[in-house]
């Protein structure tokens, strides 16, 4: 799979070719652009006939891809992650990946740090008994302030038996993750885009992806945070007729969902400006045409990056960048 980057000039769309990943298949999961020379991807390389599940990291530096070396993970002690679910960065040495990792007897969260020089693990909090169900964090995002953030949710009962239950925020405090039960949901959160510890969006139901599979939630609610309860502003409908693929926030009153719609499988880019949410076109004809599987993010001077692992190739996804300065 070979990602490629489009970038707007202001002029025009150019591309440039992603990283060569050895001819193996994998996926991209996740974005997080902190500029336009400065931007990180994260997924999983698809089992092959004699290699399991790898986690992979890419690396956009202005001029080329770079695939980021993940054997050095290995030297790390503890529980090391099979998947990436999601990246968030607040600085060039200073970045969070959320992965998917066996601990005991059940699935659990493992978050990486890059210091600039060298990976450092944590692990989650214990979440639920693996006796009542499971839990799995599904995002990660930071705020202006530095704070970082992960959303998650966890099942009641297990396999097709299990039911989901409610959703789970964590923060960072400076030196382990913690669950913050203050701003707990009624079911799970699937993505979170903070701008602040009293200025968050995120979005709750869709699909809830957990070991062993995934649940569908209803409605899809699009929430904001004021730093005491979560507020719904946006309602979709229920979990098979609309799927939410990204969310981004610039502020209380700059925020942006992207997705499809179920029925006719047309993607869709809705802004909120404060008081409503208005259409965005979606590019030049051509392109934003699957929004499959798309990550949100934003730039320190107010651009939206977006991620597409879907509609492409099958060796290739698209990674496209709307500046706005």
């Amino acid at each position: 799979m070979f990602p490629l980057l489009e970038h707007w000039d202001g002029r025009r769309w150019a591309y440039s070719a992603g990283a060569s990943l050895g001819g193996r298949q994998a996926w991209l999961t996740s974005v997080a652009a902190l500029a336009p020379d400065d931007v990180w991807a994260v997924g999983y390389f698809a089992p092959g006939r004699r290699l399991p599940e790898a986690p992979l990291i890419e690396h956009w530096n202005g001029a080329s891809w770079s695939l980021q070396p993940t054997d050095a993970l290995t030297r790390l002690k503890g529980a090391l992650p099979q998947t990436l679910a999601s990246v968030a960065a607040l600085a060039p040495d200073d970045v969070w990946v959320l992965g998917h990792g066996v601990r005991g007897p059940g699935p659990s969260d493992v978050f990486l740090h890059w210091n600039g020089t060298s990976w450092q693990l944590f692990r989650g909090p214990d979440l639920i008994s693996p006796r009542l169900g499971s839990a799995w964090m599904q995002s990660l995002g930071t705020d202006h302030r530095g704070h970082v953030w992960a959303v998650g949710g966890w099942v009641r009962g297990h396999g097709e038996a299990g039911v989901p239950a409610g959703g789970i925020v964590e923060r960072w405090n400076g030196r382990q993750w913690e669950v913050d039960r203050h701003a707990a949901w009624r079911k799970p959160l699937t993505m979170v885009a903070p701008v602040a510890p009293d200025d968050a969006w995120a979005i709750t139901g869709g699909s809830f992806t957990i070991a062993g599979g995934g649940y569908g939630v209803s409605p899809v609610q699009v929430l904001h945070w004021n730093g005491s309860t979560w507020r719904v502003e946006l309602s979709r409908g229920g979990a098979s007729s609309v799927f939410p693929t990204g969310l981004a926030a610039v502020s209380a009153d700059d925020a942006y969902v992207t997705g499809h719609y179920a029925t006719t499988q047309q993607p869709f880019i809705k802004d909120w400006d404060g008081t409503r949410w208005r259409s965005l076109p979606l590019g030049p004809a051509g392109h934003m045409q699957g929004l499959g599987s798309i990550g949100l993010t934003v730039t320190s001077d107010g651009s939206i990056a977006a991620l597409d692992a879907e509609g492409q190739t099958a060796r290739a996804n698209l990674l496209w960048l709307r500046c706005r300065h």
